[in-house]
Order: structure tokens, then sequence, then C-alpha cells
């Protein structure tokens, strides 16, 4: 048989595409042809060894794609994770700072942390009012001799620095925010309309009570306008320029001046001597009337 018939043979039974006909050569041809047979027995083996390294192949490509697989599920499970922390922590941080309580509130916290005191102590004892809060005098007739009287409480004293309004640098009309209320606050006190800001930016951080420490810039100037007023709120003035002097951005002299102001107008003398002893960048002004209600403050 001519070598080109049997290697058509040798194809034709790699392909299995034998026929009856061509069976019997074949087998006849692999028992008198010794070698025939030794490449018919090459042939298969360099078969059995691509079909292999294709298994191979196949397996190792299945396994780089169920660790991609994993690797991608990952990814999401833990950008998830991030996001639902992002949120908790952006729309109730009270989870967070007050242990889940109600009614607590992180800003009072932390304005009681720099120096603002208790609300509540100074409303059961009528600081806030703008007029001086007088001494009663001890009622012999009543066994009353003041001997075992408690300590008068400080006089309040406000003066509405408003002076000091100029000193607080405005914000340009390109950096505007997304919230329309904080925008036309800061407008209003751009143009020095007051009272409007003050109403307004007041407006914005009661809307966000539960976050008044990511908003130090606002708690400067609603505590500023509450104190340079004459119809402002001395205590939300200390609670908002608590918040604001607490920030290391808006900490500066006329915070510091502001707050001290403040605590003269809800008469917290205490508060007022701390943080004047304690604040290394503090100027206070030559102001007559204060610098006299921190003197009686010592002596008491």
């Amino acid at each position: 048989m001519e070598p080109n018939e049997k290697e058509i043979l040798l194809h034709k039974f790699l392909t299995g595409r034998l026929s009856e006909a061509d069976k019997s050569a074949f087998e006849e041809l692999v028992r008198t042809d010794v070698k025939f047979a030794g490449e018919v027995a090459m042939r298969l083996t360099e078969m059995d060894a691509f079909d292999r390294a294709r298994e191979t192949e196949q397996a190792d490509i299945r396994r780089r794609f169920r660790q991609k697989r994993r690797l991608r599920r990952a990814f999401w499970d833990i950008l998830l994770i991030v996001v639902v922390m992002f949120a908790l922590l952006n729309w109730a941080p009270e989870i967070f700072f007050s242990g889940g309580g109600a009614g607590n509130n992180p800003a009072d916290s932390l304005v009681t942390q720099v120096g603002g005191g208790s609300l509540a102590g100074r409303a059961e004892t009528g600081a806030g009012s703008p007029t001086s809060n007088a001494t009663t005098p001890p009622n012999p007739a009543a066994g009353d001799t003041g001997k075992a009287a408690a300590a008068p409480p400080v006089r309040s004293i406000c003066l509405y620095p408003s002076a000091l309004l100029d000193s607080i640098p405005t914000k340009s009309q390109a950096g505007q925010s997304s919230v329309y209320l904080y925008d036309s606050a800061e407008a209003a006190f751009r143009v020095k309309d007051y009272p409007k800001a003050r109403d307004l930016i007041t407006r914005f951080l009661e809307e966000r009570n539960n976050r008044l420490a990511s908003y130090p810039r606002a708690c400067l100037l609603a505590g500023a306008l509450h104190v340079c007023l004459p119809d402002g709120n001395p205590q939300k003035a200390v609670l908002y320029l608590g918040i604001a002097h607490a920030d290391v951005n808006q900490r500066s002299p006329v915070t510091a001046t502001l707050l001290v102001y403040a605590y003269a107008c809800t008469g917290d003398c205490s508060e007022a001597r701390a943080l004047i002893e304690n604040s290394r960048i503090i100027r206070l002004p030559d102001d007559a009337p204060l610098q006299k209600w921190l003197s009686d403050c010592k002596i008491r």
C-alpha cells in the first residue's frame, strides 16, 4: 500500500470516518505493518495529550471566571455597606452621637463642652432678659435675715455690639450652595439686611436641629445676628456661637468676643470668665459696660 493511502486511512481513523472496507484494511495494516502501528499509537498519544491540555485550560478559565465573579460580588457588597453608613451618618447622626436617646441634641452637649452651659438652667433663673435682674433684699418682717439666703443671681446686660457684624466676612455670590434658604440668608447678610438674614438663617438651622455642628458658618451668622440685634434671642446666640467657636475654621477673635457678649446677655458670668481665661485668641473691646460687668462678675 502506498504511503499516501496509509496517511488517508490514518486520517479517516483519527477523524472517525472509516468505512467498513476501510476499517478492515486499516486493521490488517496495523497487524502487518509495525511502522504504521507505531505511527497510529503516536498520533493517538498526541490527541490524548491535546485533549487533556484543553480540559486543563477550560478548568482554569472556569476557575478564573468564578474568582472574578466573587471579587465583583465583594466589591458591590462593600460599596453597599459604605453607602448605608454614609446615609446613616448624614440623615440620622443622633444614632451615633447621642446614643439613640429621644430628645438628645448633640449640639447641646457640644455647646456645654465649649462653655455654652445649660440653657434650661438659665431659663429657670430668668436669665436672658435684656433688663437687669434686681436682687430681692431680705425681709425682716417675714423672718428672713438674709444669712441663709443663696447668692443673688448675676444680672444680665445686653449691649448689642452691631459693629462686630462688619468683622464677619461675607460669602461671595459665586459660592452658592444647593439650599435656597441658606443662600437667601447669605445674600441678605451681604447687603446688610440683618433682620431678614437672621430670620432666614434661624429657619435654616431649626430645620437641621440635630445636625447643627455640620453648619458652623451658618451658626456663626445666626449667633452673631441674635446677639447684635435688639430683638434677637440671646439663648440661641449662645447655642450657635458655641458651635461656631468649637469649629476650627470659624474660631476667631470675633467669634469669641461675640460669645462673651452672648453670655453677658444671658447673665452667664462663670462661662464668660472661663472663655476669657481659656481662650488665647479673644481680644475684648474697650467696652466700659462689658468691662464693668466682668469686673462685678469677678467680685461675686
